[in-house]
């Protein structure tokens, strides 16, 4: 979930920091922007009050995180 779209190429940046560091699951990432470059502010790995809207149109987060949690089967 993206509350503000986001270029590809940081989309691509955040996700390979994810596989570096082997996480898996939900988590929020707010930045601020310098110029043309947006510098990470945070990175939370846990679930944030704004996913009861996504549950609530009927994604299902808590099941795909505790199934990404699970791993490979």
């Amino acid at each position: 979930m993206c509350f503000e779209c986001a270029p590809l190429e940081l989309v691509e940046r955040i996700a390979t920091l994810c596989r570096r560091i082997r996480y898996r699951g939900v988590f929020v990432v707010e930045f601020i922007e310098d110029g043309d470059r947006a510098l990470l502010l945070e990175f939370n790995a846990r679930f944030y009050a704004e996913m009861g809207f996504g549950t609530a149109r009927g994604m299902p987060l808590p099941i795909l995180d505790c199934l990404a949690a699970l791993g490979p089967r």
